[in-house]
Formats: C-alpha cells, sequence, structure tokens
C-alpha cells in the first residue's frame, strides 16, 4: 500500500527514527563499555561509533532535502547517504562546523545560548549542505 506523506510527517517520522537510533547507539556504547577491552569490545565499540557519525552525516542532508526536494523518505534516505559518501571530508567538516555554536555558547549568557545556539547551528548547516546540493539538484528542484 502506498500512502503519501507531508513535509510535516515526513519531519515527525525523521525526528522520531533519529530518537531511536540515537537511542540504540547510545545502549549499544554502554552494553559495549561493559565488555571490557578485549579486540571484539573495541571492534564493537569502532563499529558502534561509525554507524553513528553515519547517521549524523546522513541526517545533515536529509533534514535539508526534505524542506527543498519532494521525494519519498526512502529515496531521501538513499540519496542523503549517497551525499556523504560523495563527499565525506566535506560532511564532516559540515558536522564539526556545526557543533562549534553549542560550543562557543556555553561560554556566554544564557540568552545567547538559549536564541543563537539553535539558530547558529542550523545557519551552518543549511549553508554547508547547500553547496553540495546545489551541484546535484536540476534547477527544477531548486
Amino acid at each position: 500500500t502506498h500512502f503519501a506523506l507531508t513535509v510535516d510527517e515526513y519531519g515527525e517520522v525523521m525526528g522520531l527514527v533519529t530518537v531511536v537510533a540515537v537511542g540504540f547507539v547510545l545502549l549499544n556504547l554502554a552494553i559495549v563499555g561493559q565488555m571490557g577491552g578485549d579486540p571484539v569490545a573495541w571492534l564493537a565499540r569502532s563499529l558502534t561509533v561509525f554507524a553513528g557519525v553515519m547517521f549524523l552525516l546522513a541526517s545533515l542532508y536529509a533534514w535539508s532535502l526534505l524542506v527543498v526536494v519532494e521525494m519519498p523518505l526512502i529515496t531521501l534516505a538513499k540519496a542523503a547517504v549517497q551525499l556523504v559518501f560523495a563527499y565525506p571530508l566535506w560532511s564532516v567538516g559540515v558536522l564539526l562546523a556545526a557543533c562549534v555554536p553549542a560550543v562557543v555558547s556555553v561560554l556566554l549568557p544564557m540568552g545567547v545560548f538559549m536564541l543563537g545556539t539553535a539558530s547558529a547551528t542550523v545557519l551552518i548547516i543549511t549553508a554547508g549542505t547547500w553547496r553540495v546540493m546545489r551541484r546535484h539538484l536540476s534547477e527544477s528542484d531548486l
């Protein structure tokens, strides 16, 4: 059965998937942390961290694509992952740059933290992902 979701519903689904994925990564890291320092634990920890970072990188593009193009959620997720693998260094750079406002805002007054952090983070993510998406989207999508 095929049914169409609105952008708001896509956002809700993506938000739920994000919360569940982060929960699984944190739970897995807690379990792996109890395994000790043997090589299997290090491998499991490394794979978990890799999966978590890849999910964060794909999320950068998925949220940006969500507001720009209309496509099924699965296609949107695949496109986000493809963009991450097409531009891995740029994607990591955007993710690290998006963390800067949160780190800097800890040193500033609470009002700046509450009002400026989210806006600055979204601006950095949007500017960084837009540069990549502009190369791959057609004029009709823009």
